[in-house]
């Protein structure tokens, strides 16, 4: 896709031009609909071995990643209150 892209640009006959153009036009357009499907179709190959077992698994892992900063500024006390500092 690349080649075709340069050999585009260094065309100096406007016909000649628009014809590689359209040729490049052509290469990417496939190229995206490849990736567009390859991507679709890793996504279903993931989803069928990871979340097909137990559909919590990724939202749990994800969370055991996430770091709190700090203490908490409150916490209950043997009468319900919440107290401070």
């Amino acid at each position: 896709m690349k080649s075709s892209r340069k050999s585009c640009r260094a065309a100096g006959d406007h016909i000649l031009r628009a014809i590689k153009l359209q040729k490049y036009r052509s290469i990417k357009h496939q190229f995206e609909k490849e990736l567009r499907e390859t991507n679709k179709k890793n996504w279903r190959k993931f989803v069928e071995e990871n979340l097909s077992l137990d559909i919590w698994v990724l939202p749990y892992k994800n969370m055991r990643k996430v770091k709190t900063k700090g203490s908490l500024n409150t916490l209950k006390d043997d009468q319900d209150n919440f107290t401070t500092n």
